[in-house]
């Protein structure tokens, strides 16, 4: 129940703030020139508001009638920041100045159960660097990769607003453009509002670890909600959009060349930074990212002005998106479909998160370490101590190759490539890392992910139907079948098929 004091204190304070700002919006009106008087009065006008009693009363009335469990605070500084914050970003001061019509009281109920509120969501927006689409929309559910136009971008980051009362966060016409021409995988989280009074110690990235717990693995700096996203994103076969490695050449052929340019990173695309956009309007919003670290080109538009436009290597046509758009929908359903923790497949999650980290992450070796990381997390135990070597390449010859000459073909390349990571780790290594061993890398523990991704998706649907026993397969069960030949496991097939329940102590076999 909402004090009446507060009630009163909100009702003076709205007079006023009319009084000033309406009757300023209408001078303005009557001048015919309203954007450049609003944009540069309307901050000096609220400054002068929020110095008077009547604001200063409404952060007290707040304070009192708002301070508990949750928001603690005994500063009037926080509650005034708050309260500004408020009436700030919900556009009221724009409205009022504006001359826009609106109730007091609806106003007022916002700005209390903003107080009320625990849970607020955040908006993430990565612009996708290197790469264009032949959609601009696409929804996967539990994110989206779209375009969005100029007036798209001005409302989402509350360009305007910030502009009058947040510099510090207000992107500039020629950014806002620029960024106008991105992609962005845009996702959103609900977590706690910020809770005034609680001491919050800030996280650096370098506490983002990836070995941890089951609970939470985070293999990048970026939010969790974007991460998310990309985990399904780069398993996409952004090689093959790649112009050199077109037909999977590259692991087709063994491909040599002493060139220099062939120790270039291969092309995929990137994510330089994130946005944040908080639905908490308590909180000041975050400052604009550096629109720097974006790679561009200058270009020229159609009546012949110069200007920057985004560095694009890969160009998805209409049938490529179309694909994309599949392909990543797929994986999404799989994903989101099976329980890893229930079953205790979580070595799936560590690798799919190395996996992510090798991708956007580490350049050079490092990047191919990771790619083998995610490998051996998939398809070694950590109880096989010998001939690790062996056993990884047999493994992955055993997924990738269709006949014996592909999979002796694939584990002769898998060797070659972990004598490249047992050289990197053992501090014998060369300085850079050929393109097509970045690239193999890639291939191969993508396609490691994509298969386990696939079977225990297939077991996960038989579990649901009760085709399976209540003892789901461990990870050392599902690699025994990868350890056995296509004859030799067609035989312990049909040998299976018919076994007693009681195998292998049969008492009366022994009598």
């Amino acid at each position: 129940m909402v004090s009446t004091k507060l009630g009163e204190a909100f009702r003076d304070f709205d007079a006023l703030a009319r009084s000033k700002l309406q009757l300023s919006g209408k001078a303005t009106i009557r001048r015919e020139i309203a954007k450049f008087p609003t944009e540069s009065t309307l901050p000096v006008l609220v400054n002068e508001i929020e110095k008077g009693e009547q604001f200063h009363n409404l952060v007290l009335e707040t304070q009192e009638a708002f301070v508990g469990d949750y928001h603690r605070s005994k500063s009037e500084k926080n509650w005034r920041n708050a309260s500004h914050n408020f009436l700030s970003q919900s556009g009221y001061y724009l409205d009022l100045i504006g001359g826009k019509d609106f109730s007091s009281n609806e106003i007022f109920a916002g700005y209390c159960n903003a107080f009320k509120v625990r849970e607020a969501k955040t908006i993430y927006l990565a612009p996708l660097e290197f790469v264009t689409f032949a959609q601009d929309y696409m929804d996967f559910g539990t994110f989206r990769v779209r375009r969005f136009s100029l007036r798209e971008l001005e409302a989402k980051f509350r360009n305007r607003i910030n502009k009058l009362f947040y510099p510090y966060a207000a992107f500039t016409q020629e950014r806002l453009e620029l960024l106008s021409q991105y992609w962005f995988v845009e996702a959103e989280k609900f977590g706690d509002v910020s809770a005034m009074g609680w001491l919050r110690i800030p996280v650096s990235p370098s506490s983002r670890v990836v070995f941890t717990g089951y609970a939470e693995r985070i293999c990048t700096d970026y939010p969790e909600p974007i991460e998310l996203a990309l985990r399904e994103l780069c398993l996409f076969d952004w090689a093959a959009s790649d112009r050199k490695y077109h037909h999977e050449k590259h692991v087709k052929e063994s491909v040599v060349s002493d060139k220099e340019d062939e120790f270039e990173l291969w092309l995929k695309f990137k994510v330089p930074f994130v946005i944040e956009v908080k639905q908490d309007l308590l909180s000041s919003p975050e400052p604009v990212p550096n629109i720097l670290a974006l790679q561009t080109l200058p270009d020229i538009d159609s009546t012949g002005e110069e200007y920057e436009g985004p560095e694009v290597h890969i160009r998805l046509d209409e049938s490529e998106t179309n694909y994309f758009m599949q392909f990543t929908r797929s994986i999404g359903d799989i994903l989101h479909s099976i329980e890893f923790g229930k079953n205790g497949w979580d070595f799936f999650e560590n690798a799919l998160g190395y996996f992510t980290k090798a991708f956007f992450d580490s350049p050079g070796l490092e990047q191919l370490l990771w790619h083998i990381v995610t490998i051996e997390a998939l398809i070694h135990l950590d109880e096989e101590k010998e001939t690790v070597t062996e056993t990884l390449a047999k493994r992955i010859g055993s997924i990738l190759g269709r006949t014996n000459a592909e999979r002796k073909d694939f584990r002769k390349r898998f060797k070659e490539l972990y004598d490249v990571r047992s050289s990197l780790v053992h501090g014998k290594t060369k300085a850079k890392a050929h393109v097509t061993e970045l690239v193999d890398a890639y291939r191969f523990s993508r396609r490691a992910v994509l298969w386990f991704l696939h079977y225990l998706g297939d077991i996960q649907g038989r579990i649901r139907k009760g085709e399976v026993s209540k003892e789901v397969p461990t990870h050392k069960e599902i690699l025994t079948l990868l350890d056995i030949d296509t004859g030799s496991r067609n035989r312990v097939k049909w040998l299976m098929e018919g076994l007693p329940k009681e195998f292998p102590h049969m008492s009366e076999w022994m009598k």
